[in-house]
């Protein structure tokens, strides 16, 4: 009978590995709505990455909803199961109301895509020792990056008017969040840099960063700025809304008028590789993935503080007709499950010295 009873508890505790029952749990809040390209992308990166290291994850679709939002994170940290993490985006400075009301809880925070101001809410453990760490890019030398990228290829193709002037008409994101404001800071920066070989024109705001307000919006600005030679895109879905329009008002996009964007979404990325596209900057939407890990070691007492800090800056990478087919080449069918991310995991990998979330890391990992 003992011997019965020891193989039962054995089978079950076997079973608990298998199913893992006794696995740490995260839940990520996204911004926006489901079908959303950039958080398609996040969220497929961020799935395969928490199967790899065996945490196990929800997912909550915030649907711009700067209300609810912040309700459902703080429920994830309560009642007899609360989740071991949360990832959540600071849209709509929605941290000030999540940070302080899971403080105390057994949930720790970590914040991607969009970075927490340290100087309303104090750094990662400072004020709120729940918030444990982010990971995020400088948003102001994105939108830097990408116009100045866009303007020298203008000149590169000789697309100036009569004083030998670029032209630019620029689309961002909803005006009253920090990401936009940011890349938007960017943006402004490369014009006064560029002097006059460049002029903004006007800058128009998609409120969901979508597709149809990208098309609305530029076949709107077209008809009043004719001189149009490039449109700066806050992200990859208003970028191919820019396209739609170009085509629409019978000019020809990459020839007549230049764009860009950023996330690496699929529908970019092929436009890039057609040449309808000139760049799109990206990495943003492993942010998930990578904070998933540094949450599961932390959870397993590695703290990554004295590797990578607690505010994780990660490089902006740019893929442009010089480099699309490479990438493509790789991870055009955007299956994760060929990286092994426990190779990128302190707990999994103990010979691991130095995290590294770099898209040459991802290459030189593929199982």
């Amino acid at each position: 009978m003992k011997k019965l009873i020891k193989k039962w508890l054995l089978s079950g505790f076997l079973c608990s590995l298998c199913t893992g029952a006794n696995s740490e749990s995260i839940k990520v809040f996204a911004s926006l709505h489901d079908g959303h390209g950039f958080w398609m992308a996040h969220k497929g990166f961020t799935e395969a990455v928490n199967k790899s290291i065996g945490m196990d994850l929800d997912w909550y679709w915030g649907n711009n909803d700067h209300f609810a939002y912040p309700k459902e994170v703080i429920q994830a940290s309560k009642g007899s199961k609360p989740y071991d993490a949360v990832l959540i985006v600071n849209f709509l400075k929605v941290s000030r109301k999540i940070l302080p009301k899971i403080e105390g809880s057994k949930t720790i925070l970590f914040n991607n895509v969009n970075p927490i101001p340290a100087e309303k809410m104090g750094n990662p453990r400072e004020k709120y020792k729940n918030f444990v760490g982010e990971v995020f890019i400088d948003e102001e030398e994105a939108g830097e990056k990408l116009a100045l990228l866009l303007i020298e290829e203008a000149l590169k193709k000789g697309l100036v008017d009569g004083a030998g002037t670029v032209n630019v008409f620029a689309i961002g994101g909803h005006h009253a969040d920090a990401l936009q404001q940011a890349r938007d800071r960017g943006l402004k920066r490369a014009i006064k840099k560029m002097g006059k070989k460049a002029k903004l024109l006007q800058v128009a705001n998609a409120k969901n960063w979508s597709t149809k307000e990208g098309e609305f919006l530029f076949s709107k600005g077209l008809k009043r700025f004719k001189e149009t030679n490039v449109v700066w895109s806050a992200n990859d879905d208003i970028a191919v809304g820019v396209i739609a329009a170009i085509k629409k008002s019978g000019k020809t996009p990459g020839k007549d008028i230049l764009t860009g964007g950023m996330d690496w979404t699929p529908d970019a990325l092929a436009a890039v590789e057609s040449g309808e596209m000139v760049c799109s900057l990206g990495g943003l939407f492993m942010h998930g993935g990578w904070a998933s890990i540094l949450a599961y070691d932390y959870l397993g007492k590695k703290d990554f503080k004295s590797d990578v800090g607690v505010r994780v800056k990660t490089d902006i990478e740019v893929l442009s007709s010089e480099n699309i087919a490479d990438y493509l080449k790789k991870f055009k069918t955007r299956d994760w499950s060929k990286v092994d991310f426990k190779k990128f995991s302190k707990r999994h990998n103990p010979k691991l010295k130095k995290y590294d979330f770099s898209v040459k890391a991802l290459l030189e990992n593929l199982k």
